[in-house]
C-alpha cells in the first residue's frame, strides 16, 4: 500500500500543477506589457527608471532629451508631452512599487524576477520540470502578493474574511491568493508526483532510496 500512495496521489498532484500554471502565467504575462501610470505612481515610476537624480535642464532640453531617448529605446517608458504627470512603462512597475515600500534594494529587479519566475516557473511546473524550486518561488509570491495587495483591504474590514459588509471582490482574491499558496506548499512537500519529467528524469523515492542504499553498500566495500 506504501507504495502504491504516490501513484495514487499523482492526478491530484498533476490537477495542482495545471491550477499553479493557469493562475501565474497569465499574470506574468500580463505583467510584460505596457500600461499607463498617472499621478504619484507616475512620480514613482520616473524615479525608478532613473534613480539619480539629473541635473535642471530647461523645458526644450528636457523634451528634446526624451524624444532622442525614445527613439533609440522604444521599449523605454515615455513621458507624455502634453504636460501632465504620466508615464507610460511596463506593468512590472506596479509590483516595483509595492516592493519599494518594503524597503527592499533594486525593487525592480525583483519585480523582474518575480516575473519571470510567474512565466518561467509556472511553465516548467505544467511538465513537471525541477517543480520544486518553481514552487518554492510562487509560495514567496503568492505570500507576498497576499500580504502587501490584500492584507492591508481585509484588515480594514471587521472580521476580514468573515465579514458580509466588506468588499466581496477583496475577499475572493485574498482567498484564492492563500489558495495558490496553500497549492504551492503543497508541490514544495509532496513533489509533482508521477506524472512529471522530474519523476522521470530523477525517479521517485524509491529511486532515491534505490541509489542511496547502493552508495552505501558501495562506501562499506571500500573501507573493507
Amino acid at each position: 500500500m506504501r507504495s502504491r500512495a504516490p501513484l495514487a496521489l499523482s492526478p491530484a498532484l498533476l490537477a495542482v500543477r495545471i491550477l499553479i500554471c493557469v493562475a501565474f502565467l497569465p499574470s506574468g504575462i500580463q505583467d510584460l506589457g505596457m500600461m499607463e501610470f498617472t499621478g504619484e505612481k507616475a512620480v514613482q515610476v520616473k524615479r525608478l527608471m532613473n534613480p539619480v537624480p539629473d541635473q535642471p535642464r530647461s523645458n526644450a532640453e528636457a523634451v528634446q532629451t526624451v524624444s532622442l531617448v525614445q527613439a533609440a529605446n522604444p521599449d523605454q517608458p515615455s513621458v507624455n508631452s502634453s504636460g501632465e504627470d504620466s508615464v507610460r512603462a511596463r506593468a512590472l512597475f506596479e509590483k516595483a512599487i509595492l516592493i519599494e515600500t518594503t524597503g527592499l534594494g533594486s525593487p525592480v529587479l525583483f519585480a523582474w524576477l518575480a516575473v519571470l519566475f510567474q512565466i518561467i516557473g509556472s511553465s516548467l511546473l505544467l511538465p513537471g520540470l525541477f517543480c520544486r524550486v518553481w514552487a518554492f518561488g510562487l509560495c514567496i509570491i503568492s505570500a507576498a502578493n497576499f500580504i502587501l495587495l490584500t492584507l492591508p483591504e481585509l484588515s480594514a474590514q471587521p472580521m476580514m474574511f468573515l465579514s458580509p459588509a466588506g468588499d466581496p471582490l477583496t475577499q475572493a482574491l485574498g482567498a484564492s491568493q492563500l489558495g495558490l499558496f496553500g497549492c504551492t506548499l503543497v508541490i514544495l512537500f509532496c513533489g509533482p508526483g508521477a506524472f512529471s519529467l522530474d519523476r522521470l528524469l530523477f525517479g521517485g523515492p524509491r529511486a532515491l532510496r534505490r541509489r542511496i542504499d547502493e552508495d552505501e553498500e558501495s562506501t562499506e566495500e571500500e573501507e573493507e
